[in-house]
């Protein structure tokens, strides 16, 4: 499974939910992410700049079986060409496009959904990476932190 976006908050999470279905996790890194990533649960960690896909390829000839990508904002994924034959694609951007074997997928949370990762949660299969906390009135900073780009991990905002 490839997985765009790996170090942000919601790349983060997908990684450590396809290490708990037993998944193979590859990922596109900088340098400075892969001890970050290694500690989620990838396996392999890809340079981040240049040719991802030519990259992608040169490693897995025949392509991955599934790809997420969290960070193609709002079009079809690039990164379509590096899945093998009846892979799958997933998206929380609307990134995966139409068709079989792509799921865009939003948020509905159901009683079911949500016992299931607070029971992921609990028993530590899962953990959300906190890159830094900010106190309420710094939302405008927590926000130009999010909008600046790379994270490792969520932003959180602390209210009491």
């Amino acid at each position: 499974m490839l997985v765009v976006g790996a170090t942000g908050g919601v790349g983060s999470i997908v990684v450590q939910l396809g290490k708990a279905a037993g998944a193979t996790v590859v990922a596109p890194a900088l340098p400075e992410d892969e001890e970050f990533l290694r500690g989620l649960g990838v396996d392999e960690v890809l340079p981040r700049e240049g040719d991802l896909i030519t990259a992608v390829r040169e490693r897995y000839p025949n392509g991955v079986d599934a790809l997420v990508d969290v960070v193609t904002p709002y079009q079809p994924t690039p990164f379509d060409a590096v899945l093998a034959d009846g892979g799958r694609i997933a998206s929380p951007t609307n990134a995966a496009g139409e068709g079989p074997g792509r799921t865009n997928v939003m948020h509905a949370a159901t009683r079911e959904s949500l016992d299931r990762i607070a029971q992921l949660l609990a028993d530590g299969t899962v953990k959300v990476p906190i890159q830094q906390t900010f106190e309420l009135p710094q939302a405008p900073e927590a926000l130009g932190a999010l909008a600046a780009g790379h994270t490792q991990g969520k932003l959180a905002l602390r209210v009491a």
